[in-house]
């Protein structure tokens, strides 16, 4: 997290908490196309408690330098 002159202030680590695709979600990126959003919650630092709407680009470039996707479970078959 940056504050206003881009000097870094602390880290909050967040949970996706929901998903709206690009048709229900009802928000323009920057180019003025559907875009989906992730709502997140903030569990530690600075922002715990907080909740916001990200865009993918926002959670991809808010993870930490070295950082790795996490893959998602999928179910096993019996």
């Amino acid at each position: 997290m940056l504050d206003d002159d881009g000097k870094g202030i602390g880290a909050s680590t967040f949970v996706v908490a929901g998903y709206l695709s690009a048709a229900e979600s009802e928000f323009e990126d920057d180019a003025g196309h559907p875009a989906e959003l992730w709502r997140v919650q903030y569990t530690d630092g600075p922002l715990k408690g907080d909740k916001a709407d990200l865009e993918q680009h926002e959670i991809e470039e808010s993870r930490p330098a070295g950082g790795r996707k996490r893959k998602r479970k999928r179910g096993r078959s019996a």
